[in-house]
């Protein structure tokens, strides 16, 4: 098992580098913090190399480096104590600007600002048997690592595609006749909604500002909402994904 005793280290060197989002995206590799996203990098065939400072660290892993805790301490972004940190390549969920025609059911994120509430909601994706999600690109990043910790290895399990030209891509929407359902304040209520089109977008927009509706014309749009509390002004975006691809899912499944 090799071992590095220094943040000095010309590898430890390198790997600080994949602080920063450019850095990430050139080399197509980032940091991941917490054993549930690890077990799910070692699982994809997706981590690379894993830092650990006991021996007693998922043994079964080949490309261990023994480290002290400084170097953990200096590597990784979250506040929690972690005792090890993996370096993964990009999961091969993963894709900029992609599409694939047999995605019937998907979720778009749009300028989602907050990274706990995009790893949530991705999370939330998996459990309720979306096909994929889409992430508009003024969104926080796919690999800020608050987002990959709120994923819960998530993030290897379903296709994530980040969109960088949203006027092309609302093409291969329009070409599938993608039906999209806005959840905004609106007339409709959710419970009430059916969704007969074979292709559908659930669409979540700004914690603060809600969906842009100009990221929208030309496309089969139907707003929704969510019923709640008067006492309540507005619910936490990834509270209020989950619900609504719940109700999706139990809909689309339930179906006379």
């Amino acid at each position: 098992m090799k071992t590095i005793e220094t943040i000095n280290n010309p590898y430890i060197k390198k790997l600080l580098e994949l602080k920063k989002r450019k850095n990430i995206y050139r080399r197509e590799e980032f940091l991941i913090e917490g054993r549930n996203n690890i077990e799910a990098a070692i699982k994809h065939h997706s981590l690379i190399a894993l830092l650990v400072t006991e021996e007693i660290f998922f043994p079964e892993f080949e490309n261990r480096i023994l480290v002290p805790q400084m170097v953990i301490d200096k590597l990784k972004q979250t506040t929690t104590n972690y005792q090890m940190i993996g370096i993964s390549k990009f999961p091969p969920t993963f894709e900029v600007d992609g599409f694939n025609k047999e995605w019937k059911n998907i979720l778009v994120l749009d300028k989602i600002n907050n990274p706990g509430n995009l790893g949530s909601a991705i999370r939330s994706a998996v459990a309720f048997d979306m096909d994929a999600v889409i992430i508009l690109n003024d969104s926080v990043d796919v690999f800020n690592q608050k987002n990959i910790f709120a994923t819960q290895g998530a993030l290897f399990s379903i296709p994530i595609i980040k969109v960088t030209d949203w006027e092309s891509y609302k093409n291969k929407l329009t070409h599938y006749s993608f039906s999209l359902f806005l959840l905004n304040n609106s007339s409709n209520s959710l419970t009430k909604t059916k969704f007969n089109s074979e292709f559908n977008a659930l669409v979540f927009g700004n914690e603060a500002k809600g969906i842009s509706k100009q990221n929208y014309f030309g496309l089969k749009t139907n707003s929704v909402y969510i019923n709640i509390n008067s006492k309540i002004e507005s619910l936490n975006i990834s509270n209020a994904a989950a619900i609504g691809m719940f109700y999706f899912n139990w809909e689309k499944n339930n179906k006379n």
